[in-house]
C-alpha cells in the first residue's frame, strides 16, 4: 500500500509514461493475481487431498477407536472375571495357608513332644543302664552269697544227716534199754527166789544198760557239739 501511494505521488513527464507505468502495473497485478490463483488452486487441491487423507485417517481412527472400545469392554469383562477368579483363589489360598500354618503348628508341637519324649527315653535309658549295672552288681553279690549259702546248706544238711543218725541211735538204745528192763522183769518172774543170784544178775543187767546208755549219751553229745 505504501508503494502504491508513493507511485501515485510520482509525477510523470508525459501521458505516455504514465500509461506505460500503469500498464506495467496492471500486468504486474495480473501476474500476481494469477500466481495467487495458482497458489489458491494448489492450496485447495492440497487441502482437498489433505482433507481426504484426514477423513480417511479419521474414519480409520474412529474404526480403531470403536475396536479399542470393544477391546476395552472385553478386557474390562475379562478383568472382572480374572478379579473374581483371583479373589476366589486368594480366599482359597488364604484358607490353605491357614490350614498349613495350623498343620505346621501341630507338626512343631509333635516335634517338641517327640524331642521331650526322646530326652525322657534317653534319661530312662541312662537310668536303666545304671539300674542294670547296679542289678548286675547285686546279682553277682547275690550269686556269691547264694553259693556261700548253698555250701553252708550242704554242710548243714550233712550235719543234719549225722544228727538224724544219732537220733536213730539214741532211739535204738532206748528201745534196747526198754527191752533189757522187760527181760529183767521176766527173769525175775521166772527165776526161783535166789536172792544173791538175782541181785548179781540184776546188777549185771543194770551195769550193761548203764554202759550202753552212757555210750549213746557220749555219742549224742559229740554229735551235738559238732553241729554247733
Amino acid at each position: 500500500m505504501s508503494s502504491d501511494s508513493e507511485d501515485e505521488r510520482n509525477t510523470f513527464k508525459s501521458h505516455d509514461e504514465e500509461v506505460r507505468y500503469w500498464r506495467n502495473k496492471a500486468v504486474d497485478y495480473k501476474k500476481r493475481l494469477y500466481e495467487s490463483q495458482q497458489e489458491l488452486e494448489e492450496y485447495q487441491s492440497h487441502s482437498s487431498e489433505l482433507e481426504a487423507e484426514l477423513e480417511a485417517e479419521l474414519e480409520q481412527a474412529q474404526s480403531r477407536c470403536s475396536e479399542l472400545r470393544h477391546q476395552v469392554v472385553k478386557l474390562a469383562t475379562e478383568n472382572e472375571i480374572i478379579k473374581d477368579r483371583l479373589s476366589t483363589q486368594s480366599v482359597a489360598l488364604e484358607g490353605r495357608v491357614d490350614n498349613l500354618e495350623e498343620e505346621l503348628q501341630d507338626v512343631r508341637s509333635i516335634k517338641d513332644g517327640f524331642t521331650t519324649y526322646i530326652r525322657q527315653l534317653e534319661q530312662a535309658n541312662d537310668d536303666l543302664e545304671r539300674a542294670k549295672r547296679a542289678t548286675l552288681t547285686s546279682l553277682e553279690d547275690f550269686e556269691t552269697r547264694l553259693n556261700q549259702a548253698i555250701e553252708r546248706n550242704a554242710f548243714l544238711e550233712s550235719e543234719l544227716d549225722e544228727k538224724e543218725g544219732l537220733k536213730e541211735m539214741v532211739q535204738r538204745l532206748k528201745d534196747e534199754s526198754r527191752d533189757l528192763r522187760q527181760e529183767v522183769i521176766v527173769r525175775k518172774v521166772r527165776t526161783p527166789p535166789d536172792i544173791s543170784g538175782m541181785k548179781s544178775n540184776a546188777a549185771h543187767d543194770n551195769d550193761k544198760a548203764a554202759a550202753a546208755f552212757n555210750n549213746s549219751k557220749h555219742q549224742l553229745f559229740n554229735g551235738t557239739a559238732n553241729i554247733a
